[in-house]
Order: structure tokens, then C-alpha cells, then sequence
């Protein structure tokens, strides 16, 4: 019975899977590949996964999609996570016993953007929508720190926050959160895995598990291309620094003018 009632409460985990090739930087350089020695080392395997779990990768991964900024419907302790994910309908859900504050199901909130205080970075606020899509935020010690309405920027005591779309009762509660840059790579970092599939066969498998299936999807096909695109980026600069180093490590070429025979010398 226990286990039944765990496996009834728990949250689903997700994961999806990518691939990706990693070529030598000399397979292609034809003539040039004696020169490769003097240009720099081959890429390896080992190198390109510490790319793709660094800070650069996974920070831009995460400033892009904004995985900095959570915003959840609070729901009811134990059971209100397991009954807000099986309701199916499209209007919000009708509270059970009169908890008007918590979300049962069907809760959307879309937060564009959200700046707080550096002392409030990682930690949560409450958000408690009122009527005619007004709302107000509070924080840990429930002190209002800022008013505002759906669909308008609102700024005041360094917070600042613009809530695009909200779909709830009125006195529905919402958690947000601000993360810093280290916390949001740190959790991405956490759910997120490289490795190499089979010994030397320059393929890399990377995967990321999370509960909510079409993000995880999207936040990996990202983390994919922004390694590509730097990839890119990081060819081309070495390409430039090849042709300078050619233009000065090559001998110069003269031309001389040749004096070609006459027909009667022929």
C-alpha cells in the first residue's frame, strides 16, 4: 500500500537522449595537415566534453531559455503536485475544501522577465493573484514587495517583474524564484550527462532527464546547437590564425620575367 501510494504521488522523470560526431580538426586540412603539429593539438574526445558541460556553453543555454527564473503554481503538501498533474480540463480546477490558495490543476502563469535584489537571488516569492488581474509578491516573511498588474511592467525597491499571462482563481498563490547564474548552471549541470558512446568511435551521447518532457527537449536540442555554433566560431578564429601564420612563416614568392624564343630560334 505504501508503494502505491508513492508511485500515486511522485513525480515522473523524463529524459531525452542526443547525439553528436566530433571530427579531428586535421581530418579535412589536406596539405596542410603536416602543419597541424605546429598549429596545435587534435581535438579529442575528452576535450569536447568538458565543452559541452562548461559555463559557457550551459550559461548561455540557460540565459537564453531563462532556466534562471522559476515559476510554479503552489500546490497543495502531498497530494495537490499529484492531482494538479492528472486534471485534465481547460479552466482552472475547483479547490477542495474551500483551499482556495493553493492550485489544483489547469494553472498557467508565463513570467517574461523577473529582477530582484541580489539578497533575494535563490530565493522564493510568493505571488498571490487578486481580481482583474491584479497581483502582489511578498516575500519569505510575507512583507508585500511589489504590486502590479498582468500584461504591465512592474518595478519598485529593485524588484521588477513582467508577468505576461496568468490563468488562475483569484487568491491562487504562485511560487517565483530569481536563481543566480551559478545556481541555474548548477541545476542544469545536475540533470545533465556526457558521455562517449562505445571506445573511440568519436560519438557523443548526451542526455537530460526532468519532469516536464517538452522542456527537457527543448533545453537539450538548445544545449546542442549553442555548442555548434561556438564550435563554428571557434574553427573559423583558428582558421584565421592559420592564415596569418602562413602569410608570415612562408618564404616570399618572386616572379621573373621570361624571355621567350623567336620563331627562327625555334
Amino acid at each position: 500500500i505504501i508503494g502505491l501510494a508513492f508511485t500515486f504521488v511522485s513525480k515522473p522523470v523524463y529524459r531525452a537522449d542526443g547525439l553528436l560526431q566530433v571530427e579531428e580538426k586535421g581530418s579535412g586540412a589536406g596539405s596542410l595537415k603536416a602543419l597541424q603539429p605546429l598549429l596545435g593539438d587534435d581535438t579529442t574526445v575528452s576535450a569536447e566534453i568538458e565543452i559541452l558541460g562548461s559555463r559557457m556553453v550551459l550559461g548561455r543555454v540557460v540565459e537564453k531559455l531563462k532556466l534562471d527564473l522559476i515559476a510554479t503554481p503552489k500546490t497543495f503538501p502531498l497530494i495537490g503536485g499529484t492531482i494538479a498533474r492528472r486534471y485534465a480540463g481547460e479552466e482552472p480546477n475547483t479547490p477542495l475544501l474551500g483551499l482556495s490558495s493553493y492550485a489544483w490543476g489547469g494553472e498557467v502563469i508565463q513570467v517574461d522577465s523577473l529582477d530582484v535584489p541580489r539578497p533575494y537571488l535563490d530565493q522564493q516569492l510568493i505571488l498571490t493573484l487578486g481580481e482583474a488581474g491584479a497581483f502582489s509578491i511578498a516575500d519569505k516573511d510575507d512583507e508585500v514587495v511589489l504590486k502590479g498588474t498582468v500584461g504591465t511592467r512592474a518595478s519598485s525597491n529593485g524588484f521588477s517583474v513582467f508577468i505576461a499571462q496568468i490563468k488562475a482563481r483569484p487568491d491562487t498563490r504562485f511560487i517565483l524564484t530569481k536563481r543566480s547564474a551559478e545556481a541555474g548552471i548548477a541545476s542544469l549541470r545536475g540533470q545533465y550527462a556526457v558521455k562517449e558512446r562505445g571506445k573511440k568511435s568519436g560519438v557523443l551521447e548526451l542526455s537530460l532527464i526532468g519532469p516536464d518532457a517538452k522542456q527537457i527537449e527543448l533545453v537539450l536540442d538548445e544545449i546542442q546547437n549553442v555548442y555548434v555554433r561556438q564550435n563554428v566560431e571557434r574553427r573559423s578564429a583558428e582558421a584565421e590564425k592559420t592564415l596569418k601564420f602562413l602569410e608570415t612563416q612562408l618564404p616570399a614568392v618572386s616572379y621573373t620575367h621570361l624571355t621567350l624564343p623567336t620563331n627562327r630560334e625555334v
